[in-house]
């Protein structure tokens, strides 16, 4: 009876140990049929950061609207069958690979930072220079006959009534 009481309570505070270890990855956002997950926001504020990036106002916040940005960007992309060159996204991964190892001086540097081993950082490096090229031909394709100024947006701001205009809270996690 006596040792059965022990096991349980040695199985219930390991279980609790294990459960306060694991952090639970969480659905922050939805484009398209691709899902943002909270971990995906904290790898690109560690890049940001591992790139010597400043950041105004929340990172977190701000990656989160970069990454939709960059995945609304690339759902529209495949949409409409852009055609892209993506030749130049493995230099791409080959660049920013030798920067980081620049700044860390070496592999098990850089894979300590982002808790990973180098062969899925650079598929994961290789991954995002994709959806970059994706993301920059589609914004070339939304831009290229737009001829507005800066001032003229800035006067057909000015002209709408303040009070006309909605307001929308914040809605991050």
């Amino acid at each position: 009876m006596k040792k059965s009481i022990v096991i349980t309570l040695a199985f219930i505070f390991i279980s609790q140990f294990l459960n306060d270890q694991q952090s639970v990855d969480k659905v922050v956002a939805v484009i398209g049929n691709e899902a943002i997950q909270y971990s995906d926001v904290e790898e690109e504020r560690l890049r940001a950061k591992a790139e010597g990036m400043s950041i105004e106002g929340d990172p977190r916040r701000k990656m989160l609207e970069n990454i939709m940005v960059q995945k609304l960007l690339v759902a529209q992309a495949k949409r409409d069958s852009l055609s892209v060159d993506l030749s130049n996204a493995e230099s791409m991964v080959e660049r920013q690979y030798k920067f980081y190892l620049s700044n860390f001086g070496s592999d098990q540097m850089i894979e300590s930072y982002f808790q990973k081993p180098i062969d899925k950082l650079r598929a994961e490096l290789l991954e995002m220079a994709i959806e970059n090229v994706y993301a920059q031909t589609m914004m070339r394709t939304i831009t290229e006959k737009i001829k507005v100024t800066p001032r003229e947006v800035e006067k057909y701001f000015k002209q709408i009534p303040k009070d006309s205009l909605p307001q929308i809270p914040d809605q991050y996690v």
